[in-house]
């Protein structure tokens, strides 16, 4: 079975992987968990955007992937993470077409 796990870092997430951590998965189950990084429109140059954003990818979201990450360890399924740069909504859908 593949599952693509969204996160955002928020509780509901990390009870999600919880969740996962407590089913039955196999090491032929793959959990692929995906965090999006958007776009948010600054009223401020783009200079200080870019390297605001650019911050924010480097830093801040691979640590909410390896918070799932660390919940997710005692699983025996197959572990990868996906962070990419987008709309959230249309991000996921493309991830999980890819996962089929």
């Amino acid at each position: 079975m593949k599952i693509l796990l969204a996160t955002d870092g928020a509780e509901y997430s990390k009870e999600a992987a919880k969740f996962l951590k407590a089913s039955k998965l196999s090491v032929e189950d793959e959990i692929t968990i995906f965090h999006a990084v958007s776009w948010i429109p600054f009223l401020y140059d783009s200079e200080s955007y870019i390297e605001t954003f650019k911050e924010i990818k480097q830093e801040l979201a691979p640590k909410i992937a390896d918070s799932i990450m660390d919940i997710l360890k005692p699983a025996r399924a197959r572990i990868s993470t996906l962070i990419v740069v987008g709309s959230p909504a249309q991000c996921i859908i493309d991830a999980a077409g890819h996962q089929i």
